[in-house]
C-alpha cells in the first residue's frame, strides 16, 4: 500500500535524480515497469522533473522496445532498479516550470494501419478528462481499478481519475483481469467502485462477473464496438449505477465522447458513441469542411482541450491530421454563425483532429 505522502516524497526524490542526470523540461523518459506502486512513483516523478513519460508495454519484444526507445528519443529508461533504493535525494518538490500545454506523456498507436505513431498528449488533455468532464463524478472515497495496460491510454483515466481526486488506485494484474471469476472476486474484495474494460473483455466477462458489477458506481466500456445485447443483459441482471459506452482515439486523450447506456440497449442494433465530454467539441463534416446533414456519412472532427500536440517526428502527418479549428470547423448556415464560431475557437487556442 502506498500513501499519498509517500508517493509525493519518493516521486520528488526521483525527479531530483532525473534532473541531476540532465533531464530537462520537454524531454521524454521511458518507464519499463509493471502496473503497481513503482510505476506510479515513476510517472509522478517524471512529471515533477518537467519531462514526459513513455510507458512501455511489458509484453514488448526486444526489437520493438529498442525501436520505441530510438524513435521516442527517450533520454533515460527507468526500471525497477532505479526505485529499489531512494538514496539521499531531496524530498521536496523541485522548482520546475510547466503549463497546461506541456507534454505529459507520449503513447504510440498500435500501428495496425501502418508504422506506429507517437502521440504527444498535453497536461490540459488529462485535466479535461478527469475534472469537469460531464460523464463521471470522481470522488475521494472511490476505489478505481488500474486494469489497463500502462501503454494504453485508458490507463490515463484510471491513474489520474484517482490522483486528481485523492481516491484509491487498485492495481489489477493481467492474470486476474483475464479471469472473470478472479476479477469478480477482486472487485468485491477491494470494494472497487470504478472499472474500465475493453469491449472485448466486457463481452467475455459480463456473465461471469455477475453480482460484482452491481457494486460499481461506474462501469466504462470502450476501445471497440460494444454489443448492445450484452449491455442489455448487464442492465437487467447486475446493473452498475452507471454503464457508459466510451469513445475516443489516442489523439484526443482517451475519451472524446460517452453515452450512458439505458433501456435503448434492449432493442438497439448498435449503441451511439454519445455526446462530447467536457471541454470537447465534435463535428461531422463533409469533404468541403461543412456540417454533414443528418443521416449523411462524413468525417469525425474532434476539437477542444483533449486534442494532442501532434505526432512525434511526423510533421507532415501532424499537419494533415491536426487542423486549425477555425479552418476545419467552419460549418454554419450563416456568415454570422461562422464568424462567431471562429472567434470562439481562436480565443480557446484549440485545434481540431479529424478522422474518417
Amino acid at each position: 500500500m502506498l500513501s499519498y505522502g509517500e508517493l509525493n516524497r519518493r516521486a520528488n526524490q526521483l525527479a531530483h535524480r532525473l534532473i541531476g542526470l540532465g533531464v530537462e523540461p520537454g524531454d521524454r523518459v521511458a518507464l519499463d515497469l509493471p502496473r503497481g506502486a513503482d510505476l506510479l512513483i515513476a510517472i509522478v516523478g517524471v512529471l515533477k522533473s518537467g519531462a514526459a513519460y513513455l510507458p512501455l508495454d511489458e509484453g514488448l519484444t526486444a526489437e520493438r522496445r529498442q525501436w520505441l526507445l530510438a524513435d521516442s528519443g527517450a533520454k533515460l529508461s527507468v526500471d525497477a532498479a532505479w526505485l529499489a533504493t531512494p538514496g539521499t535525494w531531496p524530498e521536496e518538490s523541485p522548482a520546475v516550470a510547466g503549463d497546461a500545454e506541456s507534454v505529459a506523456y507520449l503513447m504510440y498507436t498500435s500501428g495496425s494501419t501502418g508504422e506506429p505513431k507517437g502521440v504527444l498528449a498535453p497536461h490540459r488533455g488529462i485535466t479535461r478528462l478527469v475534472c469537469g468532464n460531464r460523464y463521471a463524478a470522481f470522488q475521494a472515497d472511490d476505489r478505481i481499478a488500474w486494469a489497463a495496460n500502462p501503454a494504453f491510454d485508458a490507463s490515463t483515466l484510471e491513474i489520474w481519475g484517482a490522483l486528481a481526486h485523492g481516491a484509491s488506485l487498485v492495481a489489477i494484474d493481467k492474470d486476474t483481469l483475464l479471469s472473470a471469476e478472479a476479477l469478480g472476486a477482486r472487485l468485491q474484495r477491494d470494494r472497487i467502485t470504478i472499472l474500465w474494460l475493453t469491449a472485448g473483455l466486457f463481452q467475455r466477462h459480463a456473465r461471469g462477473l455477475g453480482a460484482a458489477l452491481s457494486g460499481l458506481r461506474y462501469l466504462m466500456v470502450g476501445g471497440d464496438v460494444v454489443d448492445p445485447r450484452v449491455a442489455a443483459q448487464v442492465r437487467r441482471d447486475n446493473p452498475p449505477a452507471h454503464l457508459l459506452n466510451c469513445y475516443g482515439p489516442t489523439e484526443t486523450t482517451t475519451f472524446a465522447a460517452t453515452h450512458e447506456i439505458g433501456a435503448e440497449a434492449e432493442t438497439a442494433a448498435s449503441l451511439p458513441i454519445g455526446k462530447p465530454i467536457g471541454n470537447t467539441r465534435i463535428y461531422i463534416l463533409d469533404g468541403d469542411g461543412q456540417l454533414a446533414p443528418l443521416g449523411v456519412a462524413g468525417e469525425i472532427h474532434i476539437g477542444g482541450a483533449g486534442v494532442a500536440r501532434g505526432y512525434l517526428n511526423r510533421p507532415e502527418l501532424t499537419a494533415e491530421r491536426f487542423i486549425a479549428a477555425a479552418r476545419s470547423c467552419r460549418a454554419g448556415r450563416t456568415r454570422r454563425r461562422k464568424a462567431r464560431r471562429r472567434r470562439r475557437w481562436r480565443r480557446s487556442g484549440a485545434s481540431c483532429w479529424g478522422w474518417s
